[in-house]
């Protein structure tokens, strides 16, 4: 009889938290590493507050396995787009909820009761365009935090004809000529 083999636990997977819902309040019990996992947020309280508001503003349903499955792929995606610092956390906790937001939206334009209702269809369908949007803009602002601001250019081709000059590398030119002291 052979055995089966048991792959070891990832050390930075950490466990997934707790939460107990009393009607519409859910309150999260979580570790200072799981909360800075999923919010970037140094101190657990702060964690707590944020996985808390979050989760209050997704949860549609009161159903326990509802908001337990919820929670989960909450705590996946932040694991996934990691959040380095609080504004970070805050950043990517906003675009769960803008993305969430637009395809509860998309789904509603698609209803069937909606059928023939071009002005309802055209209201939930320019929701979903405006959320969408700012949803892309969340992301350029989460990639330009990232990336610290620094905007980068790629060169792919470059042509030097007769009597030109070309310079590959980093150019810093500073003020002045040869006449200044």
């Amino acid at each position: 009889m052979t055995k089966k083999k048991q792959l070891p636990q990832k050390k930075d997977t950490p466990k997934v938290p707790t939460i107990i819902q009393d009607g519409n309040k859910i309150n999260v019990n979580l570790t200072q590493e799981i909360g800075k996992t999923i919010t970037g947020c140094q101190a657990i309280e702060a964690s707590r507050v944020m996985a808390e508001m979050v989760l209050s503003a997704a949860a549609d349903e009161t159903a326990g396995d509802l908001v337990e499955r919820q929670l989960k792929q909450y705590l996946s995606l932040m694991q996934d787009l990691a959040p380095r610092d609080p504004f970070e956390g805050m950043l990517v906790n906003q675009m769960f909820l803008v993305f969430r937001q637009a395809l509860h939206i998309f789904n509603l334009s698609n209803m069937d009761g909606n059928e023939g209702r071009t002005d309802i269809q055209d209201s939930l369908t320019n929701r979903y365009v405006k959320l969408m949007r700012l949803y892309t803009q969340q992301m350029e602002a989460l990639d330009k935090h990232r990336r610290g601001g620094q905007q980068r250019m790629t060169v792919e081709h470059v042509h030097v004809h007769e009597g030109g000059q070309a310079i590959v590398g980093n150019v810093n030119q500073e003020g002045g000529g040869k006449d200044e002291k």
